[in-house]
């Protein structure tokens, strides 16, 4: 049934894959922010925090998203300490972003707040919830 939805997902997309298509870098994630202000990081022992802002900087400074021709993404994702590329296939409708991975069973959403020719501003939708935390792309150059 989610192949099916995903598939006129695809089919009804309103906004044409060339507003997205190339790679956009993450600039800044205010989801960060929070946590950096949130009692549990506050409390944590130096080793503890230097963990999380090392996994934080190598999200901000490898953090990428790559919209090919038609329907194809290449993105990559933090898993443990490491960055790994992603290969899925999206589409974009109503302002959500809808991603469904290649290699494995996993779907994301997206709310899109903002899509122009050099700037992209995604919230994750988790639990059918457009959460706080924005994501801050720029198109690469």
């Amino acid at each position: 049934m989610k192949t099916i939805l995903f598939a006129l997902i695809i089919l009804t997309t309103f906004v044409s894959g060339a507003d997205l298509e190339g790679t956009w870098k993450l600039q800044s994630y205010s989801t960060i922010d929070q946590i950096k202000k949130s009692p549990a990081y506050l409390s944590a022992d130096d080793v503890t925090r230097g963990a999380m802002d090392a996994q934080f900087d190598t999200m901000l400074e490898n953090g990428q998203y790559s919209f090919g021709p038609g329907d194809t993404l290449h993105y990559t994702d933090i898993q443990g300490t490491m960055m790994v590329t992603r290969r899925a296939l999206y589409a974009f409708s109503n302002d959500t972003l809808y991603i469904k991975e290649i290699d494995r069973a996993f779907e994301r959403e997206a709310f899109v707040h903002q899509l122009s020719a050099d700037s992209l501003v995604i919230s994750p939708i988790v639990q059918g919830k457009v959460g706080n935390g924005k994501m801050v792309f720029t198109r690469a150059k």
